[in-house]
């Protein structure tokens, strides 16, 4: 009989054991904290500039260009889109930004323009180079889907008048940055105050020492088959107004762009590597990502 006890209890010992490892792996996998990069990246943004009569599109990116401090902290300086900034980050889990920019935004004080260690209903106040601030609101802490595996996001509320967002809403993904603009904090400066940005602005893409990373659709397969699909003689075929198409191969590498402003667009075959390609659609409504075979 004692043997018996003695068995039921190491047969539950064994499970709390297996639960408590679980528990561990799966904590430590989802509070792995993924750096801010510090060197060797570069990063793909879009923007969209509806000042006049018929829609802008640019391409651009910004590339970590070199070192400089201030006040005994070192700094990246990051460049592109013919501004440049002051970037560091603490722990990886703070990033401070200092504009670079004479004549744009004169204010060169040090802003904290993300931080992770938010929880969920934790409040920031977000601050623009003009010294605006506004109060913003930790909504949601989630996790978004990547090319080379799940990132953490926070999305904030509360920003309504701090950019031309299309939402009052601003995404941080951990390792990367803004969804919207990589220094959302300075657009509003930059293009006459809350509520006159003319501008959108859409994230594509991360290189960081040659891997390549982007978002990827967490739309179900079958509905993004009713709203977008390749045929057999490569034309993009959407429901919705394509903006922009970026076209990758396996490994990350930019393979080619185009901007249709419609709702088809003929790739280049000749231009696609052999094999498999991925591209990324931004249409009006919605971020995806197909995959052609060449």
């Amino acid at each position: 009989m004692i043997s018996k006890i003695v068995q039921i209890i190491l047969f539950f010992m064994k499970k709390i054991i297996l639960l408590h490892f679980l528990l561990l792996f799966y904590l430590n996998t989802w509070c792995q904290i993924v750096s801010f990069p510090s060197d060797s990246t570069t990063w793909y943004y879009y923007s969209e500039d509806n000042s006049g009569p018929n829609p802008v599109f640019n391409y651009y990116q910004y590339d970590i260009t070199g070192d400089t401090s201030f006040n005994n902290n070192s700094y990246k300086i990051v460049t592109g889109n013919g501004l440049s900034y002051a970037v560091r980050s603490d722990s990886a889990q703070k990033v401070w930004v200092r504009s670079l920019n004479t004549g744009y935004c004169n204010d060169t004080s040090e802003i904290l323009s993300y931080d992770f260690s938010l929880a969920l209903n934790d409040s920031i106040y977000v601050k623009g180079c003009n010294g605006d601030s506004f109060l913003c609101i930790v909504r949601v802490i989630d996790s978004i889907s990547t090319n080379i595996g799940k990132r953490r996001e926070i999305k904030l509320t509360g920003a309504e008048t701090l950019t031309c967002l299309m939402s009052d809403t601003i995404t941080w993904v951990e390792g990367i940055g803004s969804t919207y603009e990589l220094f959302y904090n300075f657009i509003n400066f930059f293009f006459g105050g809350p509520g006159t940005c003319p501008y959108y602005f859409y994230f594509l893409s991360l290189d960081s020492h040659g891997q390549n990373i982007y978002f990827t659709t967490s739309l179900p397969e079958l509905q993004i088959q009713n709203l977008i699909f390749v045929d057999d003689k490569f034309i993009v075929h959407s429901k919705d107004k394509i903006k922009l198409i970026v076209v990758h191969d396996v490994i990350g590498r930019l393979i080619d762009t185009y901007i249709p402003n419609f709702q088809i667009c003929q790739l280049n075959s000749s231009r696609l590597t052999k094999g498999l390609n991925y591209i990324s659609v931004i249409t009006e409504r919605n971020i995806f990502s197909l995959k052609v075979l060449n």
